[in-house]
């Protein structure tokens, strides 16, 4: 089922809510050493049952990454993802 659009602005607006908080130093980012590799193997594991459940693919190809073990918030990163 798609979300409708309201749903969609929520979200939106949420989302610019949470980047002004962050900004605003209302929210504390923690700084930790991470793979991205992992972040986007957990990801897809993560989502790969209704992936199948739904009968889609996802596909994702990642070229050109310079620095794979990085220094941010690995949570906040997965919340973006």
């Amino acid at each position: 089922m798609r979300e409708s659009t309201g749903n969609l602005w929520q979200r939106l607006i949420n989302d610019v809510l949470d980047v002004s908080r962050i900004e605003s130093g209302r929210i504390v980012l923690t700084e930790e050493a991470f793979s991205l590799p992992e972040i986007f193997d957990n990801m897809i594991n993560m989502i790969s049952p209704q992936i199948t459940t739904k009968k889609q693919e996802l596909f994702i190809d990642i070229c050109n990454v310079i620095h794979e073990d990085v220094v941010g918030d690995s949570l906040w990163v997965c919340f973006l993802l």
